[in-house]
């Protein structure tokens, strides 16, 4: 996973990856059981569009105390 993200980055395609999702239905759809094999981990990768507004905003983070509360 830690290569393939670092190559999407060398390359200029967005990446991410993903979790919880249901693996039992990729599983199934990829057929991997059949070869002893099972979804750990999706990686989502792609190329945003040129008008999209978000791209250069600013990235933002909640506050520690907006996020957990102190006993």
């Amino acid at each position: 996973m830690g290569n393939a993200l670092a190559a999407a980055a060398e390359l200029g395609v967005d990446a991410t990856p993903m979790e919880g999702f249901e693996a039992d239905k990729y599983n199934e759809a990829l057929r991997l059981k059949e070869q002893r094999y099972s979804t750990c981990v999706l990686l989502a990768l792609g190329k945003r569009h040129e008008e999209d507004s978000y791209q250069h905003a600013p990235k933002t983070r909640r506050s520690l105390e907006d996020l957990f509360e102190s006993k």
